[in-house]
């Protein structure tokens, strides 16, 4: 037997507050590491990405939790409260809460596929297929609650109405669903690509922390890529347990997002502070194996007045056909730079 829509609203609100914490949580330190980052740099994109899914995320909160209120506020029993919820379902509160998780989803997938777009090199060609499914599905979110301001009436119980709502939202969950799937596995794709491509040119340390950042990518797409899952699987089945999961993917877009900022930002702070001092470098290579040697210096130079201070680096690239770090970098391996653009 199927929970009531009055136990499912209490579930749901739940759910959704306690997610909405976790990512406050998130969301502030995430801002702290976009605003006051080491380099000393705003970056803008990231915080107007940041507060446009703060505010969506606030705003779908706030509507489902003083909706609750309000319901048992005024109704004394479960059956009314399962009635307001039913007749509710075209109420303009429901219509701007659903259009507060379009927004965000679109926002979010959105620059999901600009983060795939700058680490892929700006390939075009490789986001065509993710822009396309972008694109259907922004087109099916602009539907979703245009149509559902329809559905009233006469149309509660038309079953071609009914059938073309849950076309509108399958067709929307799936392709949120696909561009999640291909961007997340384009980027660690990449990442992972670039790191073996550089391996020769860069220090154990570098290799690391691409590594370390293609498992967050990795390990934050699958968290909400397992959340839309569940919500889709529930709705296709039409269930109303997909109300909860519907309630639980809001916070997640938002605690996702500001996770991989949080993980990769904390991470390389900790190295930054951690590590010490670089010391000195001198890198030289074999001219016919292309094999870039590093060597470190243990003391600093001194100069002719007698102070010391640390040399330069030093590099002499390979020439040979295999290439130089300078041909690997145009052949698009991956920057530290485009991955900060990029947010990962």
């Amino acid at each position: 037997m199927a929970p009531s829509l009055a136990v499912l609203a209490i579930v749901e609100v739940f759910c959704e507050t306690l997610l909405y914490g976790v990512y406050c949580v998130l969301f502030a330190m995430c801002l702290h590491i976009l605003v006051f980052n080491r380099k000393g740099e705003l970056k803008l994109p990231l915080v107007l990405v940041s507060l446009a899914l703060f505010t969506c995320i606030t705003i779908h909160e706030v509507i489902d939790a003083g909706r609750l209120i309000w319901v048992f506020s005024n109704f004394s029993t479960m059956a009314e409260v399962d009635t307001w919820y039913s007749a509710g379902l075209t109420h303009v509160w429901n219509i701007l809460n659903n259009s507060a998780y379009v927004v965000e989803t679109v926002v979010s997938d959105l620059f999901l596929l600009y983060r795939c777009y700058i680490v892929w090199g700006k390939k075009k060609r490789v986001i065509a297929l993710p822009a396309l499914v972008f694109l259907v599905g922004m087109g099916a979110g602009i539907a979703l609650p245009i149509s559902l301001s329809h559905f009233k009436g006469s149309n509660l119980v038309n079953p071609s109405f009914v059938q073309k709502q849950e076309n509108i939202d399958t067709t929307y969950f799936s392709s949120t669903f696909a561009l999640n799937a291909m961007c997340t596995s384009l980027i660690a794709y990449r990442i992972l690509k670039n790191q073996g491509e550089s391996h020769p040119f860069r220090t154990g340390s570098e290799s690391t922390r691409l590594s370390k950042v293609a498992v967050v990518v990795i390990e934050s797409g699958a968290i909400y890529l397992v959340s839309l899952a569940l919500l889709l699987s529930t709705y296709v089945r039409k269930s109303t347990v997909n109300y909860v999961f519907l309630d639980i993917v809001v916070p997640t877009i938002g605690i996702v997002f500001s996770l991989i900022i949080v993980r990769i930002g904390l991470n390389i702070s900790y190295e930054a502070t951690s590590n010490g001092p670089t010391l000195p470098t001198l890198r030289f290579a074999d001219t016919t194996t292309g094999v870039s040697v590093q060597t470190r210096s243990m003391f600093p130079t001194t100069d002719d007045s007698g102070s010391s201070e640390a040399p330069n680096h030093h590099t002499i690239e390979p020439q040979s056909s295999s290439g130089t770090l300078r041909d690997v970098e145009k052949q698009g391996v991956v920057h530290g730079y485009d991955l900060e653009m990029a947010g990962v």
